[in-house]
């Protein structure tokens, strides 16, 4: 147990950062912490799931879309599966964002490569979800006029026009 303690707070000061953290009030700081000890629990908890259970479905931690998307990330070129993988494999492919080599011999990720994994999925999630957005305000939206072109000839045409125009409106004056 006393292990585990000293896991969270290296997640918590080498993972968030807290001793980095320059809060002018108490007040903050405590929220900061509050924040920070959510994100540091969630992270030794991911760690160790996989660990304890890695034949279960990644679906017990992630929804439908972060798996699939974490799938792409790691192979764009490979189809999607239709049933979502284990935890284990779902964890290693975060902790393969994160910098895990994942040879024969390295075990199963740390927290540091989990932690950089999942950051990294996470701008992926929000990427996609942006993206999408915008897709569909574009479809929405009526599409624009498209400028007609102008031959040179009815240009030149036009510009003698307004030089003719600007030339009389200053005789008229003088």
């Amino acid at each position: 147990m006393r292990w585990l303690v000293e896991r969270y707070h290296f997640v918590l000061k080498s993972g968030c950062l807290v001793e980095r953290l320059q809060l002018e009030t108490a007040e903050r700081l405590r929220r900061a912490l509050v924040v920070y000890s959510e994100v540091a629990w969630r992270l030794l908890w991911l760690t160790y799931e996989a660990r304890a259970h890695p034949e279960a479905p990644c679906t017990e931690v992630f929804d439908e879309l972060t798996w699939r998307l974490l799938w792409v990330a790691d192979c764009p070129t490979a189809v999607v599966p239709v049933t979502p993988p284990d935890l284990r494999t779902a964890v290693r492919k975060i902790a393969m964002l994160g910098g895990f080599l994942g040879r024969r011999g390295d075990g199963e990720p740390g927290v540091k490569t989990l932690w950089r994994g999942l950051r990294r999925l996470n701008d992926i999630v929000a990427t996609y979800r942006i993206l999408r957005k915008a897709i569909t305000m574009e479809a929405e939206t009526p599409a624009a006029p498209k400028p007609q072109r102008v031959s040179r000839q009815a240009t030149a045409v036009r510009l003698r026009r307004k030089c003719r125009s600007g030339r009389q409106s200053s005789a008229a004056t003088s």
